[in-house]
């Protein structure tokens, strides 16, 4: 919202100067993003003094002193008056960037003052006058400054600026959801009056018209979305232009001018917060209109095409303006071109409604149109101003362009009475809330300030009667934020919490996730945290799923890499390790998160996505550097993934849970396992095939990774565990060594040692591999080390054969290893 400080003014007696106006309204809500300036109050208008001075043909070139940083500053005037300025005369100029006002013609414009080359010369500035500068009328020459000030002065220090002047401040205000009335002039003016006490002169003046319930009656089929319509029938209007005063209140609101008929429809709104739209009811086709939803295939042509252009597709359901049933605009947002007011108009179908937000807000989204009346409409509209804003613009038609205008018909559509909210409350509440003690009458006297009216209610309650515009007060924390804004925030006491503040509930799950993402970092891993939405093209260069994999795609895409719903975490890693291979080459990476799974049942609902857990993880690049105690660079293979999963299982305290070979995209062949436990299975890890690294722009670079349920491990995850005393004498190990068959796994190897050497076997962990010539066809060579301990007495060399025959029997039973004496 821009907001013109001289109209403000105009409406509320402000003493405050600009910044502390800044300051009041942040403190209030209204947040106060940027002041732009107008004429004489921009900075950059400085008094400059002239240095030399040359004719030109038809114009002079000046060279301007405007202060230190600009002390040689190269103009071209055709002023008729230029000639009359010798040097060392103090002249206004603005330079780039300053905006200014046109001061050709009658009609309001602001001029953004840019360098350009005039008659061939460099000219980084305008030297201005009267007009340009908004102190005055007098554009016949430059104006010439009686001051002894420096050069480079600000022009606002100096040069007076008459009441009424054009000159002006802008502030652009960001409004808050729960400000939608300050969506007008009239909005911040009474906020202005509330804070400051000052007494408002807001009542604008209305015509004398009654618009009642007749015969424009609108024809609302979509009664949900509807909550006011008022019409009325106006003939013998022209399209003439606007007065300079509203063309130059509108331009310094942002909004373009087009004719006198059109710019009170858009004053009303600027002024009074109501949208407005006006119909030619030459080009309408109806004598009323009305309010449906949008059918299947149904289109129209809107104000923001250009001519020519097809019309709009409109989505079903969409709320619109229909005329004898056919789409004529967009309710809430934006017309439609085919009866619009034109210059030749003489007679309008003025429209002035409240439509509720949630429909405006999908139809302004569904059709990616955003205009000043959906922004109104879409955080809610008075419906009180709908008749007021008719009024007034028949009054400014009349006034202005149209005297012997005629409202020949009204129409006035409620869906039910409208009346005051009704909040019940009582003053030890509002003490409760705000920490500090308020009688009844300044309860009552900051209230009124915002509109709200306080009476006795039974039991000694008070009740607070409500404007319908302020759909933000419904409860008693509501007055009481009113009534701290109002008098103060820091009026409020500071004091120590008078309840105890709430315990976090344990959980489970999150104390394992957590836990689990400590374990990663603690064992040398970087979290990552990449986006919920990817383009389906990059998880289809993990080639792991069919293309008619179904997704859940989003409706309005920021842009086209955030399409839809992530089903696995692995395209994001290697997405991020692509992006940082050619300067970071070794990484490893891991992120827990969730993907969504559309074809699977959510707990949430129907037509929800299923939400997995997952933890996934990617090594690149070196994982041993070379030091000078030696050894050599040593790059991620499939070991380090295994070790990756034994410290995650670890972490997790999971037993019994096996890593066997398996084969799936998107790893090598021969080089990707499996986590299982009976039939349950959690995910894979492995070698990333060449092919899917070169398609993520990793040519030659190796990828060790992996994704895993996590949902399904924390269901299986131990929260408990048994510390162990040391032992106190020292462990035996024995290593054993056999030949197995190229189906067994080590995990097999290491699971029947275990389960069968008995209590005196502490652990069991492979050493070594070994493929060659010696090794029978179809096998492959293994030791393993057996860690022998009893705990209270030193072992002997029977305990140590006793476990082996153990172990060994076992082995050659179930895996039928060849066991190597």
């Amino acid at each position: 919202m821009r907001v013109s400080l001289s109209w403000l003014r105009s409406l509320v007696p402000v003493s405050l100067d600009t910044p502390a106006l800044v300051e009041l309204l942040t403190r209030a809500g209204l947040e106060v993003d940027a002041i732009h300036t107008v004429g004489a109050l921009d900075p950059l208008a400085l008094v400059g003094r002239v240095v030399s001075r040359k004719a030109l043909p038809s114009a002079t070139h000046f060279v301007i002193d405007a202060g230190p940083s600009h002390p040689s500053v190269s103009v071209v005037s055709k002023a008729p008056n230029a000639e009359r300025f010798d040097v060392g005369a103090t002249v206004a100029i603005a330079l780039p960037g300053a905006t200014i006002i046109d001061g050709h013609g009658d009609d309001f414009a602001l001029v953004t003052v840019a360098s350009a080359k005039v008659y061939g010369v460099q000219s980084d500035g305008v030297l201005c006058s009267e007009r340009e500068l908004g102190v005055g009328d007098d554009h016949t020459g430059l104006i010439a400054l009686a001051t002894e000030a420096p050069n480079g002065t600000a022009l606002s220090a100096v040069l007076p600026i008459p009441d009424g002047a054009e000159a002006d401040e802008v502030l652009e205000v960001a409004i808050l959801p729960n400000f939608a009335r300050c969506l007008s002039m009239v909005g911040v003016a009474r906020e202005v009056a509330a804070l400051t006490g000052a007494q408002g002169h807001y009542d604008v003046a209305l015509d004398e018209l009654d618009v009642v319930s007749g015969e424009l009656d609108a024809q609302v089929e979509a009664t949900d979305a509807c909550r006011r319509f008022s019409t009325a029938r106006v003939e013998g209007v022209r399209a003439v232009a606007s007065p300079r005063w509203m063309q130059r209140r509108l331009a310094l609101a942002g909004v373009a001018v087009i004719d006198h008929l059109v710019d009170v429809t858009n004053y009303c709104m600027i002024e009074l917060g109501q949208p407005m739209h006006g119909y030619d009811l030459a080009r309408l086709g109806a004598s009323t209109v009305g309010v449906r939803r949008a059918r299947e295939g149904e289109a129209a042509r809107l104000l923001n095409r250009a001519d020519g252009e097809p019309a709009v597709a409109l989505p079903a359901g969409t709320l619109i303006i229909t005329a004898g049933d056919v789409p004529v605009g967009v309710a809430g947002v934006i017309g439609g071109s085919d009866t619009a007011m034109r210059a030749d108009t003489t007679s309008v179908l003025l429209e002035s409604a409240c439509f509720d937000w949630p429909s405006v807000r999908r139809s302004s989204a569904a059709l990616k149109v955003h205009t000043d009346a959906s922004t109104r409409f879409a955080r809610g509209v008075d419906p009180t101003l709908s008749v007021l804003a008719i009024r007034r613009a028949v009054r400014l038609w009349r006034e202005w362009s149209s005297p012997d205008l005629k409202v020949t018909a009204t129409g006035d559509w409620q869906r039910a009475p409208i009346v005051p909210g009704v909040v019940k409350f009582t003053q030890q509440g509002i003490a409760s809330v705000l920490g500090l003690e308020a009688t009844k009458a300044e309860l009552t006297e900051a209230l009124a300030r915002v509109g709200i009216t306080v009476r006795e209610a039974a039991g000694g309650a008070l009740e607070a009667v409500v404007p319908p515009g302020r759909e933000d007060v419904t409860r008693p924390c509501d007055l009481a934020e009113e009534f701290a804004r109002v008098t103060g925030f820091d009026r409020i006491p500071e004091t120590m919490p008078g309840e105890a503040l709430p315990f976090h509930t344990p959980s489970r799950r999150y104390t394992l996730r957590e836990g689990l993402r400590d374990a990663l970092v603690r064992g040398g891993l970087q979290e990552l945290l990449t986006y919920s939405l990817i383009a389906p093209e990059s998880e289809a260069l993990l080639g792991a799923e069919p293309d008619e994999t179904p997704r859940l795609k989003v409706l309005n895409p920021i842009n086209v890499n955030r399409t839809s719903l992530r089903r696995t975490l692995l395209a994001g890693l290697m997405e991020t390790l692509r992006e940082n291979h050619r300067h970071t080459p070794d990484a490893q990476v891991f992120e827990i998160g969730v993907v969504f799974l559309p074809e699977l049942p959510s707990p949430y609902g129907r037509g929800l996505p299923a939400e997995k857990l997952r933890v996934s993880f990617a090594l690149t690049g070196r994982i041993e550097r070379a030091s000078m105690h030696g050894g050599a660079d040593r790059g991620a293979d499939l070991f380090d993934g295994v070790a990756v999963v034994e410290h995650l299982l670890r972490a997790l305290r999971l037993r019994g849970v096996e890593i066997v070979a398996e084969e799936a995209a998107p790893y090598q062949p021969g080089l990707c396992a499996a986590l299982r436990k009976g039939e349950k299975h959690y995910g894979r890890f492995g070698v990333v095939h060449p092919e899917a690294c070169a398609r993520f722009d990793m040519e030659g670079r190796r990828v060790v990774a992996g994704e895993l349920d996590l949902d399904a491990l924390l269901d299986e995850a131990g929260t408990t565990f048994k510390t162990l005393a040391p032992p106190r004498f020292p462990s035996l190990p024995i290593d054993v060594s056999m030949f197995v068959g190229r189906a067994v796994s080590a995990g097999q190897v290491v699971a029947t040692a275990l389960g069968a050497g008995g209590a005196l076997l502490k652990g069991v962990e492979v050493i070594d591999e070994f493929s060659g010539a010696q090794v029978p066809e179809g096998m492959r060579s293994l030791a393993i080390r057996l860690e022998l301990n009893a705990g209270d007495r030193s072992l002997t060399a029977a305990d140590a054969q006793a476990v082996r025959v153990l172990v060994t029997t076992a082995l050659t039973a179930a895996l039928a290893a060849q066991v190597r004496e």
